[in-house]
């Protein structure tokens, strides 16, 4: 079996494929948009952004969406696999990550 990052890319890629059918491609961005939140770490490199057609213009220079910047109008992220709830992975996939994605105002997290 692949590792970890290599299933989560795959999925990631999958979803971008789907999602293109319904949503301008431009807007898609697997693993390379940086996306700045409340908290710590103050960034975070979702799976899967859907930006916004402002941010094709905002981002030209760097691929940032920055906290003075309407939020992505979607973010997936592909969870890591986890043994309990006190795992590492469970925490950041499932408390961290949805708590600043929650408090940045992206719409399937509020």
């Amino acid at each position: 079996m692949p590792p970890e990052r290599v299933v989560n890319n795959w999925i990631a890629l999958w979803l971008m494929h789907k999602l293109a059918k319904f949503v301008n491609p431009l807007l898609l961005r697997p693993h390379t948009c940086e996306l700045q939140v409340p908290g710590n770490p103050q960034n975070r490199y979702p799976d899967l952004v859907v930006m916004r057609e402002d941010h094709l213009f905002q981002t030209e220079k760097r691929l940032t969406i920055t906290l003075a910047m309407l939020p992505p109008q979607f973010v997936a992220e592909v969870v890591s696999p986890y043994r309990n709830q006190d795992n590492d992975n469970y925490r950041r996939d499932y408390i961290d990550k949805v708590q600043q994605y929650q408090q940045r105002g992206i719409p399937e997290y509020a």
